[in-house]
């Protein structure tokens, strides 16, 4: 915000000085066709009329570029909240998921409810980066959820059939060290993938 600011600020005082200028140079044409006598070496070429013209054309060439700086300004913000969004929540994920793998037991029901709220947030910032028309050809984007759905069925699904020797008692898992290795794979897609975004953001 505080660079839009000095924008506008800058924007105004350069309008100031160009009028100031054009209209000091339409002074002395005027003063000249007047009657008013310049040194010989002074020769004035320039109409009023012409004068103005220019000054409306530097003026509108200001004006335009001063809306762009300003849109572009806004866009950086949007992408740079976006992408800080995006980074928290892979903070949260990583740091949630790696204190489940360190429990001895892990409660279905908590663990299932845990990563449906953070399946959520992390829904809410896609939706956010489609809104704002960014990372539209980033096939990652659709990945991520997926990848959170894997990690769920890792950490909560035991068929009865297992062989790897994960025991489930009580509405709690007791994870074998293959099945946490298969967990933290998917993990580093995961940040692989979170950080194709965040580049794909940037470069929108």
């Amino acid at each position: 915000m505080r660079k839009i600011l000095l924008g506008d600020t800058f924007f105004h005082g350069l309008v100031g000085f160009v009028l100031g200028t054009l209209l000091g140079m339409l002074l002395i044409v005027s003063l000249g066709m007047w009657g008013f006598k310049f040194a010989p070496e002074i020769i004035l070429e320039i109409s009023p009329l012409e004068i103005v013209s220019l000054g409306i054309t530097v003026l509108l060439a200001l004006y335009v570029t001063s809306k762009l700086t300003k849109k572009t300004e806004e866009d950086r913000i949007e992408k740079d909240l976006l992408i800080s969004d995006l980074k928290e929540f892979k903070a949260e994920f990583v740091s949630k998921v790696h204190k489940i793998l360190h429990s001895k037991t892990i409660k279905v029901v908590e663990v299932s409810s845990t990563l449906k709220v953070l399946r959520i947030a992390l829904n809410t910032i896609i939706e956010l980066v489609d809104k704002h028309n960014l990372a539209q050809t980033c096939a990652a984007r659709a990945e991520l959820d997926k990848r959170i759905r894997d990690i769920n069925d890792l950490l909560t699904d035991v068929p009865q059939d297992a062989h790897d020797g994960t025991v489930i008692s009580g509405g709690e898992i007791s994870l074998t060290a293959e099945r946490k290795d298969k967990v933290v794979a998917v993990l580093y897609d995961f940040n692989k993938l979170v950080f194709e975004v965040v580049a794909a953001v940037n470069r929108s």
